[in-house]
């Protein structure tokens, strides 16, 4: 994925802003401190993450408006996409607008972004000086580690964390600990289980009595159960002994299947087929009279028509507008046809052509011939500016190289000469070696003061010898120092060369240096010139070349067209529409020719069908004319097609009427049948003796419903299981039997209540004994604190298990991260680190035991990272992070976001690292962020983006 622009509504500073990176994969965006670089990093972070409402609202714009923007990214699945995101807009989702139209959510933007969070983002494909200032709070061991992990999160979060959870896990619980937070738990935990089961052994049978305590509320539960199934039996048996006149009257009543033969709707159904039969039967009487009556009127007509096809009657019918449209038809190509030749004739002698429109008609006039004119006129006409730009460019040039020589000569005629220049340097050293120094001045204040102490030495020890030798030898020793010290400084020699000499020197010197570099300026300048003039000469050639070949295709378009041989070529173009069209409007003209023709002889063959016509008829026709002629067949065929039109009308109405009786017979007789089926089901041979039938089957129908509402008075009394458990409807219990079974279920409920007294009094006496054993204040208190302890320990040791797990999983991700990339990150860095310092470090090696990097040098050394200096310790972690960000590209390419990473690169290493960037962004694009103008010097500027920030 690659960032080709960006348009800022409003972020922070920056408001309507926007910036095209398309040009190159390499980006530098300079500026000086409050200029905006972090707020343009923020917000193309804040496009493709998102941001918290909070800290949105501190990018809001002083000047007011909206927070958000659109970058257009493009990748290699979708093409170009749009990218959006606004503050107050889809509660601050992302809306990516795809080359289709279609519009996508945030869930597609972070499938575009592989699934990556903006933490693991910046930790792969970003870094800044932040990240290297993080290094300074580590020391050498802890260093080492943070560069290996560098791997899984781009920072020290996985080193913090994995101390953090060794540092809880040890203050937790250790296995020989004493002070660990568990370990002091656990010894509690048994001091209290010791007490309490002490205190138990004193009491005695307390546990026997809670045993027991439970047994005799599982025999309380059984027997309640048991006195519950015994009520519900109770229950059962008055409810039958209620219903049981009901189910006798029910047995009571029985009513047989042959004493039902008509069913209950009979009488109704009846009436239903009487009420739909006669009027169908009124109604097929009335269509077979209807159908009489149209079968005489169509046997009449038969005996009026002629033997005339139908289709030949309507070819005649059509023939006489048929004629009058190709008369008029006629009439009017004539008219046209004149017209077109009077301005065929008119245009031709406007052209004035040496052709006539019979001739032109031979040449051909492609499509592509106008293209062809039209690029010989514009390439002309290019040929005549290049002329004249190339003579203006000439001028020009020979102005700019006359005024480099004339500033060239200037320059060397008003400087001193190299020799002069080496001269004057002599001087100035000689100058500057004579003036005394601050050293000198210091010397002579030692000397004097050492000829003090020598004097002062001297004369104690004449006064404490009493002799005048050792003065004398401490004054003459003194003097010696001084003397020797005169004569041995420089600055005590006089001066040969004059403060004058010495600045007229250094300001000649100083304007030689200065006129040397002009005039290495003003030569490169000349080379460019003459370079121009060589460019020019050959493109003055090249020019004259095309002229030439475009004087040969004209000649050719001549031969082709002899007729342009007297006409400029800058009118060619506009000849070719007039050509095309005379030749357009002659072929137009030869269309309405053939049309004309066409009319002509449908007219002659109308002519000749109506005299063919007349003839067969026995009509006079010679003393009419065509059109009477037309007319008085069209007014035969008139009558005839009206026959046939009566005739046709009858045929269906007859057919239309003979389907009616048909589909009325076809409801009359499934009616028919349904009438004889009920007289069949009643017995009956008539519809007297048919309702006969009913009268005594409704007298049935009262008893069946009597019936039914008993079992329904039973079904209310009783439940489906009551009914079955009881076979009311097979065999129904007596009185006596019921009454027995009551006595008996009474016998069972006073037993079982005796039963339930005997144990809730035993439950009574032992729940007594138990409470009297659970008296002691000191028991019940063991038994809170120890149950407290418990739980505590339990939820401790869930923490600690967290921990353990976590710190676990941690352990295995490094060492799945090392096993499986970490090897080519770390070669991929060897060859950066390599290449930054310059051959110095040579190789980059993983320390298996203490787990630390350990760089080589050129001579075989080996030091670890606090053994570096801390500007080859930025380097190496810089070298780290690129290679890590390159593997990982691979296999999700995303745009490098580096914001002033290099501060503690010297010239030297800063210039190898922008190479490296350069070649990484052939690969994948590269944004830097910096405040260094210097950096743009040491860039190829033209294969980069440059932008300056102003902090205006």
């Amino acid at each position: 994925m690659k960032l080709t622009s960006l348009y800022i509504y409003g972020f922070g500073k920056w408001k309507d802003y926007s910036l095209s990176l398309s040009s190159h994969s390499l980006t530098v965006i300079s500026g000086a401190n409050e200029a905006g670089k972090s707020t343009l990093q923020q917000f193309i972070l804040f496009i493709l993450f998102g941001m918290p409402p909070q800290k949105r609202s501190f990018y809001q714009p002083k000047t007011g408006g909206t927070v958000g923007g659109r970058i257009i990214v493009q990748t290699d699945s979708y093409g170009e996409i749009i990218v959006e995101r606004v503050d107050d807009r889809h509660q601050g989702e992302a809306i990516c607008r795809l080359p289709s139209g279609e519009t996508r959510g945030e869930d597609f933007l972070k499938k575009l972004m592989g699934g990556l969070h903006k933490s693991v983002y910046q930790s792969i494909y970003g870094f800044n000086a932040n990240d290297l200032q993080e290094l300074t709070q580590l020391n050498g061991e802890e260093l080492g580690e943070v560069l290996l992990n560098v791997g899984l999160t781009g920072s020290s979060q996985i080193h913090q964390a994995e101390k953090n959870l060794d540092k809880q896990l040890n203050e937790k619980f250790k296995p020989k600990g004493r002070n660990p937070e568990l370990n002091r738990m656990l010894t509690r935990i048994d001091e209290l289980a010791a007490r309490k089961s002490r205190i138990e052994k004193e009491i005695g049978d307390y546990q026997l009595s809670v045993e027991r305590l439970e047994k005799l509320d599982e025999e309380i539960a059984a027997v309640d159960e048991a006195r519950e199934a015994q009520r519900r039996a109770y229950y059962s048996h008055m409810q039958i002994k209620k219903a049981l006149p009901i189910i006798q009257n029910y047995h009571q009543l029985t009513i047989h299947e042959a004493e039902r033969p008509v069913p209950k709707a009979a009488r109704h159904h009846m009436g239903d087929l009487q009420e739909q039969l006669l009027p169908l039967q009124s109604e097929v009487k009335s269509l077979q009279d209807s159908q009489s009556a149209k079968e005489i009127r169509l046997k009449n007509i038969n005996s009026e028509v002629h033997a005339y096809d139908r289709k030949d009657l309507s070819i005649f019918e059509a023939q006489e507008s048929e004629y009058q449209q190709a008369e008029q038809e006629y009439k009017r190509l004539t008219l046209q046809i004149d017209k077109y030749n009077d301005e065929i004739d008119k245009e031709m002698n406007r052209l004035d052509l040496s052709v006539d429109k019979t001739e032109l008609q031979d040449y051909e006039f492609p499509f592509y011939l106008e293209e062809t004119w039209r690029a010989l006129r514009e390439e002309e006409q290019l040929l005549e500016q290049q002329e004249i730009k190339a003579a203006q460019e000439s001028e020009a040039l020979r102005r700019q190289m006359e005024h480099t020589q004339g500033q060239l000569q200037s320059l060397l005629t008003g400087s001193i000469s190299e020799k002069q220049s080496v001269e004057h340097s002599e001087l100035i050293d000689r100058y500057i070696h004579s003036q005394p120094s601050h050293e000198g001045k210091s010397n002579t204040k030692k000397t004097l003061m050492m000829a003090a102490l020598i004097t002062a030495g001297s004369l104690f020890l004449a006064l404490e010898t009493n002799q005048i030798i050792p003065l004398l030898i401490g004054v003459l020793t003194a003097a010696g120092v001084i003397v020797i010290n005169r004569t041995g400084s420089p600055g005590q020699r006089a001066p040969s060369i004059t403060k004058e000499m010495y600045m007229k020197a250094r300001e000649e010197l100083q304007q030689y240096d200065q006129a040397k570099g002009e005039i290495i300026y003003l030569r490169e300048q000349q080379q460019e010139q003459n370079d121009k003039c060589d460019q020019l000469k050959k493109w003055n050639d090249e020019w004259a070349g095309r002229k030439s070949s475009l004087q040969l295709k004209i000649k050719e378009q001549v031969k082709r067209y002899p007729f342009l041989v007297d006409l400029k070529l800058v009118h060619w173009e506009k000849l070719y529409h007039l050509l095309k069209q005379v030749k357009d409007r002659h072929q137009e003209l030869m269309k309405l020719k053939a049309e004309r023709q066409v009319s002509a002889d449908h007219m002659r063959t109308i002519e000749e069908q109506a005299a063919r016509f007349f003839k067969e008829q026995n009509w006079e026709h010679n003393e009419r004319t065509v059109s009477r002629q037309l007319q008085l067949r069209k007014e035969f065929v008139k009558d005839q097609l009206q026959l046939n039109e009566e005739s046709i009308q009858l045929k269906n109405e007859i057919e239309q009427l003979q389907l009616q009786q048909e589909r009325l017979e076809t409801k009359i007789k499934p009616l028919e049948n349904k009438k004889q089926t009920l007289f069949n089901n009643a017995g009956a041979l008539s519809i007297t003796d048919f309702y006969e039938k009913l009268d005594h089957f409704d007298q049935l129908q009262q008893q069946l419903e009597t019936k039914n509402q008993l079992e329904h008075q039973v079904n209310m009394m009783l439940t489906s299981q009551e009914q079955e458990t009881f076979q009311v409807w097979v065999t129904p219990p007596t009185e006596s039997d019921i009454a027995f079974n009551l006595e008996k279920i009474e016998a069972e409920l006073d037993k079982l209540q005796q039963d339930t007294k005997q144990y809730e009094q035993e439950r009574a006496k032992t729940e007594h004994q138990i409470k009297y054993l659970e008296s002691s204040d000191e028991l019940s208190e063991l038994t809170h604190q120890l149950a407290l302890e418990k739980e505590s320990f339990h939820e401790a040791a869930k923490e600690w298990a967290s921990s353990k797990i976590a710190l676990e999983v941690l352990s295995k991700t490094k060492e799945k991260y090392q096993n499986q990339h970490l090897p080519n990150v770390l070669k991929e860095a060897q060859t950066y680190f390599h290449k930054i310092t310059h051959g110095k470090y040579t190789r980059l090696h993983l320390d298996g035991v203490q787990q630390e990097i350990v760089v080589q040098d050129e001579q075989g050394f080996y030091f670890k990272t606090e053994e570096l200096s801390r500007g080859t310790a930025d380097q190496l972690y810089v070298s780290l992070r690129l290679a890590l960000a390159k593997t990982l590209a691979e296999e999700l390419s995303m745009p490098f976001l580096v914001d002033d990473a290099f501060v503690n690169f010297d010239s030297s290493r800063l210039s190898t690292m922008l190479s490296i960037i350069e070649q990484i962004s052939r690969q994948h694009q590269v944004i830097l962020f910096t405040w260094r103008e210097d950096l743009l010097e040491l860039l190829d500027g033209e294969s980069i983006n440059t932008f300056q920030l102003s902090n205006v």
